[in-house]
């Protein structure tokens, strides 16, 4: 007999704080860590995850804290020449 999973509920988006974030990023930094195994871990989607990552190396805490789309240092130099 197969077994049916019926889902009634609706799914609230979760808020992480740019600390949360943080965290999370650093801990696909680690030793054996991956940012697939981190989503898996937490409950996230690896490409969410992928986001911050880049947000942080773009633009720091500032980046993944609002969310914004960072242009880098190199960039912003580019465009005032």
């Amino acid at each position: 007999m197969e077994r049916i999973e019926v889902v009634a509920g609706v799914q609230r988006w979760r808020r992480y704080s740019p600390r949360e974030k943080a965290d999370l990023v650093a801990l696909c930094e680690q030793p054996g860590m991956s940012v697939s195994l981190v989503a898996r871990r937490h409950g996230i989607s690896p490409s969410l995850l992928f986001r911050w990552k880049k947000l942080m190396n773009d633009g720091g805490m500032t980046a993944v804290g609002s969310g914004d789309e960072v242009i880098s240092a190199a960039e912003v130099k580019a465009l005032k020449r």
